[in-house]
Protein backbone atom coordinates (compact mmCIF):
# COMPACT_ATOMS: atom_id res chain seq x y z
CA UNK A 1 0.00 0.00 0.00
CA UNK A 2 1.01 3.18 -0.78
CA UNK A 3 3.23 5.31 1.93
CA UNK A 4 1.54 8.33 3.76
CA UNK A 5 3.33 11.59 4.85
CA UNK A 6 2.09 12.35 8.36
CA UNK A 7 3.23 15.61 10.67
CA UNK A 8 6.32 14.41 13.26
CA UNK A 9 5.81 14.10 16.74
CA UNK A 10 8.38 12.85 18.86
CA UNK A 11 8.08 9.54 21.33
CA UNK A 12 11.04 8.09 23.10
CA UNK A 13 11.83 4.64 23.29
CA UNK A 14 14.23 1.64 23.81
CA UNK A 15 16.19 0.72 20.92
CA UNK A 16 18.66 -1.96 20.66
CA UNK A 17 21.14 -1.32 17.83
CA UNK A 18 23.37 -4.65 15.64
CA UNK A 19 25.22 -4.64 12.58
CA UNK A 20 25.71 -7.91 10.21
CA UNK A 21 27.93 -8.70 7.38
CA UNK A 22 26.50 -10.57 5.03
CA UNK A 23 27.97 -13.07 2.52
CA UNK A 24 28.53 -10.33 -0.22
CA UNK A 25 30.82 -8.61 2.35
CA UNK A 26 32.87 -11.01 3.21
CA UNK A 27 33.71 -11.68 -0.20
CA UNK A 28 34.21 -7.65 -1.36
CA UNK A 29 36.66 -7.31 1.95
CA UNK A 30 38.98 -10.68 1.05
CA UNK A 31 38.82 -8.80 -2.33
CA UNK A 32 39.89 -5.46 -0.93
CA UNK A 33 43.02 -7.46 1.03
CA UNK A 34 43.67 -8.75 -2.31
CA UNK A 35 43.74 -5.56 -3.78
CA UNK A 36 45.92 -3.63 -1.18
CA UNK A 37 48.22 -6.48 -1.19
CA UNK A 38 49.01 -6.12 -4.51
CA UNK A 39 48.77 -2.71 -5.03
CA UNK A 40 51.65 -2.34 -1.86
CA UNK A 41 53.61 -4.89 -3.61
CA UNK A 42 53.87 -3.49 -7.08
CA UNK A 43 52.97 0.07 -5.98
CA UNK A 44 51.05 0.36 -9.05
CA UNK A 45 48.80 3.61 -8.84
CA UNK A 46 45.96 2.13 -10.63
CA UNK A 47 45.80 -0.51 -7.66
CA UNK A 48 46.06 1.90 -4.87
CA UNK A 49 43.18 3.69 -6.54
CA UNK A 50 41.32 0.45 -6.62
CA UNK A 51 41.68 -0.03 -2.77
CA UNK A 52 40.97 3.73 -1.64
CA UNK A 53 37.87 2.83 -3.58
CA UNK A 54 36.82 -0.43 -1.87
CA UNK A 55 37.95 0.85 1.46
CA UNK A 56 35.22 3.95 0.84
CA UNK A 57 33.23 1.69 -0.11
CA UNK A 58 32.81 -0.26 3.37
CA UNK A 59 33.15 2.86 4.94
CA UNK A 60 30.43 4.51 3.57
CA UNK A 61 28.40 1.21 3.27
CA UNK A 62 28.93 1.02 7.65
CA UNK A 63 28.68 4.51 8.80
CA UNK A 64 25.97 6.39 6.27
CA UNK A 65 23.17 4.08 6.82
CA UNK A 66 24.05 3.43 10.63
CA UNK A 67 23.70 7.27 11.09
CA UNK A 68 20.27 6.92 8.95
CA UNK A 69 18.77 4.58 11.23
CA UNK A 70 20.14 5.87 14.56
CA UNK A 71 17.20 8.89 14.73
CA UNK A 72 14.56 6.67 13.20
CA UNK A 73 11.58 5.80 15.63
CA UNK A 74 8.61 3.21 14.86
CA UNK A 75 4.90 2.71 15.76
CA UNK A 76 2.94 -0.09 15.44
CA UNK A 77 -1.07 -0.21 15.24
CA UNK A 78 -3.13 -3.00 14.71
CA UNK A 79 -6.71 -1.20 12.62
CA UNK A 80 -9.12 -3.79 14.92
CA UNK A 81 -9.56 -7.37 15.27
CA UNK A 82 -10.21 -9.75 13.01
CA UNK A 83 -11.58 -13.23 12.05
CA UNK A 84 -9.76 -16.37 11.96
CA UNK A 85 -9.18 -16.73 7.34
CA UNK A 86 -9.32 -12.97 7.23
CA UNK A 87 -6.57 -10.36 6.85
CA UNK A 88 -5.01 -9.11 9.94
CA UNK A 89 -4.34 -5.07 9.00
CA UNK A 90 -1.22 -3.49 10.70
CA UNK A 91 -0.40 0.38 10.28
CA UNK A 92 3.18 0.91 10.56
CA UNK A 93 4.73 4.73 11.10
CA UNK A 94 8.71 5.25 10.69
CA UNK A 95 9.27 9.02 12.17
CA UNK A 96 12.78 10.06 10.56
CA UNK A 97 14.13 12.47 13.92
CA UNK A 98 17.21 13.57 12.05
CA UNK A 99 17.36 17.06 10.58
CA UNK A 100 20.01 16.53 7.72
CA UNK A 101 19.99 13.01 6.78
CA UNK A 102 16.89 10.59 5.10
CA UNK A 103 16.34 7.55 5.83
CA UNK A 104 16.27 4.95 2.43
CA UNK A 105 15.35 1.12 1.85
CA UNK A 106 14.05 0.08 4.82
CA UNK A 107 12.64 -3.18 5.81
CA UNK A 108 9.88 -3.55 9.12
CA UNK A 109 9.34 -6.95 10.25
CA UNK A 110 7.93 -8.27 13.62
CA UNK A 111 10.32 -9.75 16.08
CA UNK A 112 9.78 -13.43 16.63
CA UNK A 113 8.86 -14.09 20.34
CA UNK A 114 11.94 -16.69 20.91
CA UNK A 115 14.53 -13.51 19.91
CA UNK A 116 12.28 -11.15 22.42
CA UNK A 117 15.84 -9.74 24.56
CA UNK A 118 13.88 -7.17 26.70
CA UNK A 119 11.88 -9.59 28.25
CA UNK A 120 12.61 -13.19 28.85
CA UNK A 121 9.11 -13.95 29.87
CA UNK A 122 7.77 -13.40 25.83
CA UNK A 123 9.71 -17.14 25.23
CA UNK A 124 7.27 -19.01 26.90
CA UNK A 125 4.30 -17.08 25.84
CA UNK A 126 2.59 -18.58 22.54
CA UNK A 127 4.15 -17.08 19.91
CA UNK A 128 2.12 -14.87 17.18
CA UNK A 129 3.90 -17.04 14.12
CA UNK A 130 1.01 -19.77 15.19
CA UNK A 131 -1.87 -17.11 14.39
CA UNK A 132 -0.67 -15.17 11.48
CA UNK A 133 1.59 -14.63 8.76
CA UNK A 134 4.95 -12.15 9.14
CA UNK A 135 4.10 -8.87 8.75
CA UNK A 136 6.87 -7.38 6.27
CA UNK A 137 5.90 -4.03 4.74
CA UNK A 138 9.05 -1.74 2.45
CA UNK A 139 9.69 1.73 2.83
CA UNK A 140 11.20 3.47 0.58
CA UNK A 141 12.11 6.99 1.74
CA UNK A 142 11.35 8.59 4.93
CA UNK A 143 13.13 12.76 5.13
CA UNK A 144 14.23 14.23 7.49
CA UNK A 145 11.73 15.47 9.68
CA UNK A 146 9.45 13.39 8.48
CA UNK A 147 7.08 10.59 9.08
CA UNK A 148 5.93 7.85 6.61
CA UNK A 149 2.65 5.49 7.74
CA UNK A 150 2.12 1.91 5.55
CA UNK A 151 -0.05 -0.76 6.11
CA UNK A 152 0.72 -4.22 5.56
CA UNK A 153 -2.24 -7.08 5.55
CA UNK A 154 -1.51 -10.68 6.71
CA UNK A 155 -3.78 -13.28 7.05
CA UNK A 156 -4.89 -14.86 9.97
CA UNK A 157 -5.06 -18.71 10.41
CA UNK A 158 -6.52 -19.70 13.83
CA UNK A 159 -8.17 -17.98 16.77
CA UNK A 160 -6.77 -17.02 19.99
CA UNK A 161 -4.66 -13.88 21.47
CA UNK A 162 -1.92 -12.31 19.40
CA UNK A 163 0.54 -11.04 21.17
CA UNK A 164 2.97 -8.74 19.06
CA UNK A 165 6.15 -7.96 21.29
CA UNK A 166 8.55 -5.84 19.26
CA UNK A 167 9.42 -4.37 15.88
CA UNK A 168 12.85 -4.44 13.89
CA UNK A 169 13.81 -2.37 11.31
CA UNK A 170 16.65 -3.22 8.75
CA UNK A 171 18.71 -1.66 5.76
CA UNK A 172 21.36 -2.69 3.51
CA UNK A 173 21.59 0.85 1.99
CA UNK A 174 23.58 1.52 0.19
CA UNK A 175 25.44 -0.86 -1.44
CA UNK A 176 23.82 -4.11 0.20
CA UNK A 177 27.16 -4.68 2.16
CA UNK A 178 26.87 -4.72 5.50
CA UNK A 179 22.90 -5.06 7.38
CA UNK A 180 21.96 -2.73 9.79
CA UNK A 181 18.89 -3.48 12.27
CA UNK A 182 17.43 -1.77 15.05
CA UNK A 183 14.82 -3.59 17.61
CA UNK A 184 11.75 -1.37 19.13
CA UNK A 185 10.09 -2.81 22.05
CA UNK A 186 6.23 -2.57 20.96
CA UNK A 187 4.00 -4.51 22.97
CA UNK A 188 0.08 -4.90 21.22
CA UNK A 189 -2.42 -7.66 21.48
CA UNK A 190 -5.42 -8.36 19.00
CA UNK A 191 -7.87 -11.26 18.87
CA UNK A 192 -8.26 -13.35 16.05
CA UNK A 193 -12.06 -14.71 16.58
CA UNK A 194 -13.56 -17.67 15.66
CA UNK A 195 -14.79 -18.72 11.83
CA UNK A 196 -18.19 -19.02 11.28
CA UNK A 197 -20.24 -22.14 10.67
CA UNK A 198 -23.17 -22.49 9.79
CA UNK A 199 -25.73 -23.33 12.06
CA UNK A 200 -28.19 -26.59 11.24
CA UNK A 201 -31.74 -25.66 9.61
CA UNK A 202 -33.89 -26.63 12.54
CA UNK A 203 -32.00 -24.43 14.83
CA UNK A 204 -32.01 -21.23 12.41
CA UNK A 205 -36.07 -22.03 12.13
CA UNK A 206 -36.17 -21.74 15.72
CA UNK A 207 -34.01 -18.60 15.99
CA UNK A 208 -36.50 -17.19 13.30
CA UNK A 209 -39.78 -18.00 15.15
CA UNK A 210 -38.32 -16.58 17.99
CA UNK A 211 -37.17 -13.25 16.24
CA UNK A 212 -40.84 -12.67 15.23
CA UNK A 213 -41.83 -12.83 19.15
CA UNK A 214 -41.54 -9.24 21.66
CA UNK A 215 -41.72 -9.27 25.39
CA UNK A 216 -43.56 -5.75 26.30
CA UNK A 217 -40.81 -4.14 28.43
CA UNK A 218 -41.58 -1.15 31.18
CA UNK A 219 -40.23 1.51 28.76
CA UNK A 220 -42.79 3.52 26.72
CA UNK A 221 -42.00 3.08 22.70
CA UNK A 222 -43.66 2.41 20.08
CA UNK A 223 -44.80 -1.00 20.30
CA UNK A 224 -48.55 -2.52 20.34
CA UNK A 225 -48.80 -3.30 24.21
CA UNK A 226 -50.38 -0.74 26.78
CA UNK A 227 -47.93 1.16 28.95
CA UNK A 228 -50.12 4.28 30.69
CA UNK A 229 -52.40 6.79 30.48
CA UNK A 230 -51.32 10.44 30.29
CA UNK A 231 -52.76 13.93 29.66
CA UNK A 232 -53.79 14.88 26.56
CA UNK A 233 -51.26 17.96 24.60
CA UNK A 234 -51.56 19.37 21.75
CA UNK A 235 -50.04 17.70 18.72
CA UNK A 236 -51.22 14.04 19.89
CA UNK A 237 -52.60 12.35 17.17
CA UNK A 238 -56.76 11.80 17.84
CA UNK A 239 -56.56 8.02 17.34
CA UNK A 240 -53.98 7.71 20.25
CA UNK A 241 -56.72 9.28 22.65
CA UNK A 242 -58.34 6.64 24.99
CA UNK A 243 -61.80 8.07 24.61
CA UNK A 244 -63.69 5.70 27.14
CA UNK A 245 -60.91 6.64 30.13
CA UNK A 246 -61.68 10.34 28.92
CA UNK A 247 -64.84 10.24 29.41
CA UNK A 248 -65.18 8.59 32.71
CA UNK A 249 -62.07 11.53 33.81
CA UNK A 250 -64.63 14.15 32.58
CA UNK A 251 -67.69 12.68 34.31
CA UNK A 252 -65.63 13.05 37.68
CA UNK A 253 -65.14 16.90 36.64
CA UNK A 254 -61.27 16.98 36.18
CA UNK A 255 -59.96 20.32 35.06
CA UNK A 256 -58.28 20.87 31.28
CA UNK A 257 -59.57 18.95 28.45
CA UNK A 258 -59.84 15.73 30.54
CA UNK A 259 -59.12 13.52 27.64
CA UNK A 260 -56.11 11.29 28.48
CA UNK A 261 -53.81 9.49 25.95
CA UNK A 262 -52.53 5.73 25.34
CA UNK A 263 -48.92 5.00 25.11
CA UNK A 264 -47.99 1.82 24.19
CA UNK A 265 -44.87 -0.20 25.24
CA UNK A 266 -41.71 -0.82 23.02
CA UNK A 267 -40.97 -4.49 22.40
CA UNK A 268 -38.26 -5.50 24.29
CA UNK A 269 -36.43 -8.49 21.84
CA UNK A 270 -36.82 -12.09 23.05
CA UNK A 271 -33.36 -13.43 24.99
CA UNK A 272 -30.92 -16.22 23.81
CA UNK A 273 -28.97 -18.03 25.68
CA UNK A 274 -25.68 -19.96 24.06
CA UNK A 275 -24.65 -22.61 26.38
CA UNK A 276 -21.14 -24.13 25.11
CA UNK A 277 -20.46 -27.31 26.76
CA UNK A 278 -16.73 -27.87 25.63
CA UNK A 279 -14.49 -31.16 26.97
CA UNK A 280 -11.84 -30.30 28.75
CA UNK A 281 -8.31 -32.37 28.86
CA UNK A 282 -8.40 -34.56 26.15
CA UNK A 283 -6.33 -33.70 22.74
CA UNK A 284 -8.02 -35.68 20.98
CA UNK A 285 -11.51 -33.39 21.85
CA UNK A 286 -9.68 -30.64 20.27
CA UNK A 287 -11.23 -30.61 16.74
CA UNK A 288 -14.79 -31.01 18.60
CA UNK A 289 -14.62 -27.64 20.66
CA UNK A 290 -13.09 -25.85 17.75
CA UNK A 291 -16.38 -26.84 15.81
CA UNK A 292 -18.20 -26.37 18.69
CA UNK A 293 -16.66 -22.56 18.95
CA UNK A 294 -17.31 -22.01 15.00
CA UNK A 295 -20.80 -23.24 15.61
CA UNK A 296 -21.62 -21.31 18.28
CA UNK A 297 -20.61 -17.91 16.40
CA UNK A 298 -22.58 -18.52 13.70
CA UNK A 299 -25.62 -19.09 16.17
CA UNK A 300 -25.39 -15.62 18.00
CA UNK A 301 -24.45 -14.27 14.44
CA UNK A 302 -27.85 -15.15 13.44
CA UNK A 303 -29.47 -14.43 16.26
CA UNK A 304 -28.25 -11.09 16.52
CA UNK A 305 -29.27 -10.46 12.80
CA UNK A 306 -33.15 -11.98 13.85
CA UNK A 307 -32.80 -9.02 16.44
CA UNK A 308 -32.64 -11.36 19.67
CA UNK A 309 -30.82 -10.23 22.61
CA UNK A 310 -27.62 -12.87 23.17
CA UNK A 311 -26.23 -14.21 26.00
CA UNK A 312 -22.95 -16.43 25.99
CA UNK A 313 -22.51 -19.22 28.59
CA UNK A 314 -19.00 -21.42 29.12
CA UNK A 315 -19.14 -23.18 32.33
CA UNK A 316 -15.66 -24.76 31.99
CA UNK A 317 -14.10 -21.29 31.16
CA UNK A 318 -15.62 -18.94 33.70
CA UNK A 319 -17.92 -17.10 30.71
CA UNK A 320 -20.84 -15.50 31.67
CA UNK A 321 -22.40 -12.64 29.17
CA UNK A 322 -24.96 -10.98 29.98
CA UNK A 323 -27.78 -10.86 27.01
CA UNK A 324 -26.91 -7.95 24.45
CA UNK A 325 -28.44 -6.59 21.33
CA UNK A 326 -27.78 -6.02 17.84
CA UNK A 327 -23.38 -5.66 17.00
CA UNK A 328 -22.34 -5.37 20.34
CA UNK A 329 -23.34 -9.06 21.13
CA UNK A 330 -21.86 -10.43 18.56
CA UNK A 331 -18.41 -8.17 19.14
CA UNK A 332 -18.73 -9.19 22.16
CA UNK A 333 -19.00 -12.95 22.03
CA UNK A 334 -16.56 -13.27 19.38
CA UNK A 335 -13.82 -11.64 21.60
CA UNK A 336 -14.78 -14.38 24.39
CA UNK A 337 -15.17 -17.22 21.69
CA UNK A 338 -11.81 -15.95 20.37
CA UNK A 339 -9.34 -15.77 23.35
CA UNK A 340 -10.72 -19.31 24.81
CA UNK A 341 -7.64 -21.33 25.85
CA UNK A 342 -8.59 -25.09 25.87
CA UNK A 343 -6.11 -26.44 27.49
CA UNK A 344 -7.54 -24.48 30.93
CA UNK A 345 -10.77 -25.98 30.91
CA UNK A 346 -11.33 -26.44 34.41
CA UNK A 347 -12.35 -30.40 35.11
CA UNK A 348 -14.18 -30.50 38.16
CA UNK A 349 -17.85 -31.84 38.12
CA UNK A 350 -19.15 -28.36 39.64
CA UNK A 351 -17.70 -26.14 36.95
CA UNK A 352 -19.68 -28.24 34.08
CA UNK A 353 -22.68 -27.35 35.56
CA UNK A 354 -25.70 -25.77 33.95
CA UNK A 355 -25.46 -21.70 34.26
CA UNK A 356 -28.14 -20.97 36.46
CA UNK A 357 -28.22 -17.21 34.34
CA UNK A 358 -29.41 -19.13 31.76
CA UNK A 359 -31.98 -21.11 33.28
CA UNK A 360 -34.42 -17.74 33.78
CA UNK A 361 -38.00 -18.47 33.01
CA UNK A 362 -39.20 -17.07 29.27
CA UNK A 363 -35.46 -17.75 27.75
CA UNK A 364 -34.88 -19.54 24.50
CA UNK A 365 -31.54 -21.92 24.98
CA UNK A 366 -29.43 -23.27 22.55
CA UNK A 367 -26.88 -25.70 24.18
CA UNK A 368 -23.65 -26.62 21.86
CA UNK A 369 -22.10 -29.57 22.77
CA UNK A 370 -18.55 -30.94 21.75
CA UNK A 371 -19.44 -34.17 20.39
CA UNK A 372 -22.44 -36.17 21.23
CA UNK A 373 -25.33 -34.45 22.30
CA UNK A 374 -26.04 -34.77 26.23
CA UNK A 375 -30.02 -34.22 26.50
CA UNK A 376 -29.89 -33.97 30.68
CA UNK A 377 -27.68 -31.04 30.14
CA UNK A 378 -29.92 -27.97 30.55
CA UNK A 379 -32.56 -25.39 32.09
CA UNK A 380 -34.52 -28.05 32.41
CA UNK A 381 -38.19 -27.16 32.72
CA UNK A 382 -37.83 -23.37 33.50
CA UNK A 383 -37.09 -22.97 29.65
CA UNK A 384 -37.20 -23.93 26.10
CA UNK A 385 -33.87 -25.83 24.82
CA UNK A 386 -32.17 -26.74 21.72
CA UNK A 387 -29.79 -29.07 21.67
CA UNK A 388 -26.88 -29.23 18.71
CA UNK A 389 -23.75 -31.20 18.54
CA UNK A 390 -20.61 -30.03 16.95
CA UNK A 391 -20.79 -32.89 14.09
CA UNK A 392 -23.98 -30.79 12.50
CA UNK A 393 -21.55 -27.87 12.03
CA UNK A 394 -21.40 -26.70 8.37
CA UNK A 395 -18.14 -24.70 7.70
CA UNK A 396 -18.37 -21.93 5.75
CA UNK A 397 -15.88 -20.36 5.70
CA UNK A 398 -13.28 -23.19 5.50
CA UNK A 399 -12.84 -25.90 8.49
CA UNK A 400 -11.70 -24.25 11.78
CA UNK A 401 -8.33 -24.74 12.79
CA UNK A 402 -7.38 -25.80 16.41
CA UNK A 403 -6.06 -22.57 18.18
CA UNK A 404 -6.25 -20.76 21.64
CA UNK A 405 -5.28 -18.13 23.39
CA UNK A 406 -1.78 -17.70 24.65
Amino acid sequence: MPAVRTPLSRRPTRVRRRYHLRTPAYVYMLVTVLIAVGAFNSQNNLLFWAFGFALATLVVSGVLSGTMLMGLEVERRALGDTRAGHPLVLSYTVRNQNSLVPAFAMRIEEIEPARVWWRRAARVATPWTEHCDRPRVFVAHVGPGEAVSARVPVLAHRRGLVRFEGVRVISSFPFGLIRKTMEFPLAEEVVVTPRRAEPPARARDRLGRAGDAAIASRRQGPGDEFFSLREYVEGDSPRAIAWRASARRMETGASGTGLLVRQNASPAPARLWVVLRLNPGAAAAADDNERAIALATGLVEDAAEQGLSVGLAVPRAGVLLRPLAGRAAVLACARELGVLHLPDLRTSADDGRFPAAAAAPGALVVVVHAGPVDQTFGPGASGETVHVSSDEAAPTEGAPSAGGAA
